[in-house]
């Protein structure tokens, strides 16, 4: 919350920030806001985000893109990430079954 490009924010802009990136993480969609769910953002909001490169907009779709919330300097894990993080655990969990009841054992 200190960082000067959200310091600087409205209370509109700061909670509409927080409201997307929040969006973004519940959905796994790697920072892309949909056309649908920017619109429901206000227009002068909107253009605060962006102006404070906190928001890209989307030329075709009318969506838009959270400013590194993915990718070298993004902060948030991609979705790809995330689903070989859920396989990972998923797999290892398999393995401690397996163990677990003896499946792993040579007969």
């Amino acid at each position: 919350m200190e960082h000067p490009k959200i310091e600087e924010l409205s209370d509109k802009g700061f909670r509409a920030l927080i409201d997307l990136w929040a969006y973004c993480g519940r959905n796994h969609n790697d920072g892309i806001v949909t056309a649908k769910r920017w619109r429901e953002v206000p227009p002068k909001v909107r253009a605060e985000l962006v102006s404070r490169l906190l928001a890209d907009p989307i030329d075709i779709g009318g969506g838009a893109v959270m400013h590194d919330f993915v990718g070298p300097d993004g902060h948030q894990r991609s979705r790809k990430e995330i689903d070989d993080a859920a396989e990972a655990r998923a797999e290892k969990a398999r393995h401690a079954a397996n163990a677990r009841w003896g499946k792993d054992r040579a007969s």
